[in-house]
């Protein structure tokens, strides 16, 4: 909220106030919100395939490969609210740009929808309850793609699987089985690994038993403890 502010006042100035920032900042978070200042309030700007690709060309220009997935991801969210909660117009954003940013935009479509931060802020959506029902629906949902795009839906279904078994890895791995492909599985649980070391962390062993899951998926769990120190390093300044 804090970017989204300082953007409006001025949203041409959106350029500016990224090259000063730090992309970890909040866990990109500060990014995200310039990001969404400058598409909801520039005038002259219309989101699509072409302005994605050229935002995200400009934020990697700043922040390397990290900031190009961020900004992909961001988009993926923006794409989905302005056209009203509809998959596939916002897929089709996505669809078109640079192809090793569509992975990151397709995410954020997919995690938009459970969320909806930006659809119920701006766009008139209501908050939904994360419960059996919604997981059921979301399921179903990611049942309908295929390739890159299922592998996106059921990454971000971890947010869902992590709330209902309240941190609990063994129960949210179970939970990513229900994945139809190993990669799609391991993407889930990857993801949802970063979400529960956040809540749970107090010790080492800690970090070690939100991978241990992940113990027949060798090189799911390397990316699983590669990926907790990032999101431990970017989440508190206790860890930098």
């Amino acid at each position: 909220m804090i970017a989204i502010a300082e953007t409006e006042k001025n949203p041409d100035r959106w350029k500016d106030l990224i090259s000063k920032m730090d992309i970890n900042m909040c866990s990109g978070g500060l990014v995200h919100g310039v990001l969404e200042a400058h598409t909801r309030y520039d005038n002259n700007f219309t989101l699509n395939s072409k302005t994605i690709d050229e935002i995200c060309t400009f934020v990697e220009g700043n922040f390397g490969k990290q900031g190009e997935y961020n900004c992909s991801h961001i988009m993926g969210h923006l794409a989905l609210s302005q056209e009203l909660g509809n998959f596939q117009k916002a897929l089709d954003f996505c669809n078109g740009i640079t192809p090793q940013r569509k992975y990151e935009c397709y995410s954020g479509v997919f995690m938009e929808n459970e969320t909806r931060d930006n659809l119920v802020i701006h766009d008139g959506f209501i908050k939904v309850k994360w419960d059996d029902d919604f997981i059921k629906v979301q399921e179903g949902i990611c049942s309908q793609y295929s390739d890159e795009q299922a592998n996106a839906c059921w990454r971000e279904i971890s947010h869902l699987y992590v709330a209902r078994y309240q941190d609990d890895p063994f129960k949210v791995f179970k939970a990513c089985s229900r994945a139809p492909t190993k990669k799609a599985t391991e993407d889930c649980y990857v993801h949802a690994s970063t979400i529960i070391v956040v809540s749970i962390y107090t010790s080492k062993d800690d970090l070690i038993s939100v991978c241990a899951p992940l113990e027949s998926h060798p090189g799911a769990k390397d990316q699983c403890l590669s990926s907790v120190i990032g999101a431990l390093l970017t989440s508190s300044s206790a860890f930098v």
